[in-house]
């Protein structure tokens, strides 16, 4: 998972482990700090602080075999 920094370029983002496939990211329209990412295996991260540290959440969705990226409506 990689994160755009301006001019600088993308930054790997740290303590997302690469042993799982990641199938989605959301945001918060309200808090676009917060992130969340869906991972194959089912596993939940979240983030509160632009994807600088990662949480991994307790429990689990069923594991999925295909990704889906939902948006939010424009607001």
């Amino acid at each position: 998972m990689f994160r755009h920094e301006g001019g600088d370029g993308w930054r790997k983002l740290a303590g997302v482990p690469e042993s799982v496939m990641s199938w989605a990211l959301c945001t918060d329209p309200s808090r676009s700090e917060h992130l969340w990412i869906g991972r194959r295996d089912g596993s939940i991260l979240h983030s509160s602080d632009r994807g600088d540290n990662w949480t991994v959440l307790d429990g689990a969705l069923p594991a999925v075999a295909y990704s889906m990226v939902m948006l939010p409506p424009a607001v």
